[in-house]
């Protein structure tokens, strides 16, 4: 009889560890997805077909959020920013003029600081391209950003997003982890 009640204890026992255990390991990993979200990497969906051909609309990719935290963007940076009038939407776009240049539109072509801007990332599904855009002097925190398929995107030559200020970008579309047949690093899309 006593060896009965020592054997119930002791699984008493044991399924309290296991418990603490599994409910331990729950708080670690819960934590460091957390943590891995909000200082590393966060998910982000894409939708719409501004972006294309580089990113599609469904496409699911990794923002490194630390990518400016000691660093600037770069021309061509694919950057995720807070839309200005809705903090909770989030943009995708390719930065184009930087910080105290001078960005302009004209007869379909980018010019920055007065030189064409050599690019191969803007797309036309139409021999109607861009609208021409004023000469406009970007501030020094400001950055100058376009979708890749032009005629399909609202981006800095809207008036609704307008030039995009440093201190809403959250930060660089990193890497593709959906659809599976284009999962990869995003650093020369």
């Amino acid at each position: 009889m006593e060896s009965r009640t020592m054997k119930k204890e002791e699984k008493k026992k044991n399924f309290g560890r296991a418990f603490c255990m599994v409910a331990i390991y729950i708080i670690i990993i819960t934590v460091l997805c957390v943590a891995f979200q909000h200082y590393l990497y966060s998910p982000m969906r894409v939708i719409g077909d501004s972006m294309n051909p580089a990113l599609s609309s469904g496409d699911i990719l990794l923002v490194s959020e630390s990518a400016y935290k000691e660093a600037e963007p770069g021309r061509f940076d694919l950057i995720v920013f807070k839309y200005k009038y809705d903090i909770h939407t989030r943009y995708i776009k390719r930065v184009i003029g930087l910080p105290g240049e001078t960005v302009e539109i004209k007869d379909n072509t980018i010019y920055i600081n007065g030189e064409e801007l050599k690019e191969y990332y803007g797309y036309y599904d139409s021999e109607k391209k861009m609208d021409d855009y004023a000469a406009y002097t970007l501030r020094t925190d400001e950055y100058f950003v376009l979708g890749d398929n032009r005629e399909h995107s609202v981006d800095s030559r809207s008036g609704d997003v307008g030039p995009g200020e440093r201190d809403m970008i959250i930060g660089r579309a990193a890497f593709r982890l959906w659809p599976f047949k284009a999962v990869g690093s995003l650093k020369y899309q």
